[in-house]
């Protein structure tokens, strides 16, 4: 990579292959963004929406990133990325459910009215239209990039988020009592895709960038990507054990590097099964 917005790249990159391999560090690692001293800030990067508002003029994205890039001070470990946002669980959009684009953020619409026959014979068709889009502006922030910044694989998110979208969450609540092996089997289902997904999506950034980086900002030196489980801050442990940490188990064994995303106070009851694995 070209220190072109972050002179200490290479430092930086060499901190998190020690972290990754339990080597000591002086101290932890940190990830802080600040204006550039002196610098008037002028551009109008979100990185939550000025993508998703420009899915037809995607240059403009670029532009605008390159700016925030050019008046942020990356400081520690926070890394220059641009992240291929196209809402949280996008997957759900490859299978049918629709992305709300609004002024301030994008989501995934609920269908809620798929049956679990409908749901198990659904197919990953490579020719959706959003699946292809995904595709293509990951391949034009890599092109873009240019070596100045790294490009992130896109919010696949978790299995059950995906369900949720699919089925809608308060069915899929009921479901995990009702119809559990149902659940189950679907999750396996919705786990080989995001596999596709990613296996793809990973191509594509590693011919512009070593190793990978995701929505979290934090770089993984092979094939890495954070995990979670949203849909978790509703389930108790035991059910957490019994839907959520078969799929933590299947993705980190099938990736080089793995960090999880607590969402929030509400999954904190889940960090012992998360520590045991």
């Amino acid at each position: 990579m070209r220190p072109e917005y972050k002179s200490n790249i290479k430092t930086t990159l060499d901190n998190y292959r020690h972290w990754w391999n339990d080597k000591h560090l002086a101290r932890p690692l940190l990830q802080i963004y600040a204006p550039r001293k002196g610098v008037i800030s002028d551009h109008s990067y979100n990185e939550w929406v000025t993508l998703a508002h420009n899915l037809d003029n995607p240059d403009k994205a670029f532009e605008e990133f390159e700016k925030y890039c050019q008046q942020t001070y990356f400081g520690g470990e926070a890394i220059p990325r641009f992240w291929v946002n196209l809402g949280p669980g996008v997957i759900a959009t490859y299978l049918g459910c629709e992305l709300k684009i609004k002024k301030e953020t994008i989501w995934i619409e609920e269908r809620g009215d798929l049956s679990w026959d409908e749901i198990l014979n659904l197919q990953f068709d490579q020719n959706d239209k959003w699946w292809q889009l995904t595709k293509k502006l990951t391949r034009k922030a890599g092109r873009y990039s240019s070596g100045k910044y790294f490009t992130s694989i896109t919010d696949l998110n978790g299995t059950l988020n995906i369900l949720a979208s699919l089925r809608g969450t308060q069915n899929l609540s009921t479901d995990l009592i009702k119809n559990p092996k149902v659940v189950k089997k679907a999750c396996e289902k919705i786990l080989d895709i995001w596999f596709q997904c990613y296996d793809e999506l990973y191509q594509i950034c590693s011919r512009y960038q070593p190793g990978s980086i995701t929505w979290m900002g934090v770089w993984f030196p092979g094939r890495g990507s954070d995990l979670q489980s949203d849909f978790s801050a509703m389930i108790s442990p035991d059910m957490f054990q019994e839907f959520v940490i078969p799929d933590i188990k299947k993705q980190s064994r099938y990736l080089d590097q793995t960090i999880y995303h607590l969402d929030g106070p509400g999954q904190l009851v889940h960090v012992k099964h998360l520590l045991e694995i």
